[in-house]
C-alpha cells in the first residue's frame, strides 16, 4: 500500500470513525447522478457493494429497464429502494 492510500485509509473516515472506501464513495456518487449514462448505470447495477446498488436505484432518471432489474436484487434493501423510485408507479 502506497504512503497516499495509507494516508486516505487514516483521514477519511465517517461518523463513526470508519475507514471511508474512497473508491466506493466515487461510484456511489457516480450512480446517483441524474447525468449518469444508462450504459454506466447498468454496469453500477451489478456492482457487487450493496450500496452502490442502492445508489443506482435513488438515481432520478434511472431507466425502467435497470429499475425492473434492481426490483429482483439479492439484496431486500435494493428491492425496497427500487419499489420506491418514482418510476416504479
Amino acid at each position: 500500500m502506497s504512503r497516499r492510500e495509507l494516508y486516505l485509509k487514516f483521514f477519511f473516515r465517517n461518523e463513526y470513525g470508519e475507514s471511508v472506501d474512497l473508491e466506493l464513495h466515487r461510484l456511489r456518487r457516480v450512480a446517483i447522478n441524474p447525468e449518469t449514462p444508462t450504459s454506466r448505470l447498468r454496469e453500477l447495477s451489478q456492482h457487487p457493494d450493496l450500496s452502490v446498488r442502492l445508489a443506482v436505484a435513488q438515481n432520478p432518471n434511472l431507466p425502467l429497464e435497470i429499475l425492473k432489474q434492481l426490483v429482483f436484487d439479492s439484496q431486500v434493501e435494493v428491492v425496497h429502494q427500487a419499489l420506491q423510485h418514482p418510476h416504479a408507479t
